[in-house]
């Protein structure tokens, strides 16, 4: 993920002046710019851009930063640049990324089995794809529910999924009794936004 912040275009409408940069640099936004050490974790850099320069009037330098996560979840940080401008000394850009770890999704996210004779069977499909950029880790896959005894997983447990990959999950609906019957598969993985998936299941004896 690429950050590009175009610096505003300054000039002066009595005197022309160069616009001097004292410098430009990344801080980390609990400890403040007074520093000037930069981000500690390193998931914010500056790519080009950075340093000291002049820009004469009407002119413009682009600052482009990079955002590379290692783990899932929002890191902030902080652009100062230090500047001759005689309205104010520096400026702030406060900076936000989000790391995407594992992403569950599951298709369809509910079934309906239709008419079923009692003890005979139909199956269903269920396909878990990880959208994310690690491994997602499917840790158990379940049946719940008032008539969950009449649904069985058959194919598709635990497992690990790498990017882009995906996982079929088979469910069998077995009714033993006419009726409107219904259950839940609850899928569980390592998704850190979306950890349980819950599938309804529907179908009917006859």
């Amino acid at each position: 993920m690429v950050y590009q912040h175009k610096l505003g275009t300054f000039a002066s409408t009595e005197v022309p002046f160069s616009f001097l940069v004292h410098l430009v640099f990344l801080f980390d936004l609990k400890s403040g710019p007074s520093t000037g050490k930069g981000c500690k974790n390193n998931l914010h850099k500056i790519v080009s851009g950075g340093g000291a320069f002049n820009l004469p009037p009407g002119q413009s330098v682009t600052v482009i930063l990079q955002f590379s996560p290692t783990t899932a979840g929002v890191a902030s940080a902080g652009l100062s640049i230090k500047h001759n401008a005689t309205n104010r000394s520096s400026l702030m850009v406060a900076l936000s990324g989000t790391g995407i770890g594992a992403n569950v999704s599951v298709t369809p996210m509910s079934y309906n089995y239709g008419s079923v004779r009692v003890k005979r069977s139909e199956n269903a499909s269920f396909t878990v794809t990880n959208d994310g950029e690690t491994n997602l880790t499917i840790s158990s896959t379940s049946i719940t529910g008032t008539d969950a005894s009449m649904f069985t997983i058959s194919e598709g447990r635990s497992k690990t999924i790498k990017p882009g990959k995906r996982l079929k999950i088979k469910v069998v609906f077995k009714p033993t009794s006419t009726g409107t019957q219904s259950a839940t598969l609850v899928i569980t993985s390592d998704d850190p936004v979306n950890p349980t998936v819950n599938i309804d299941l529907t179908g009917t004896g006859q």
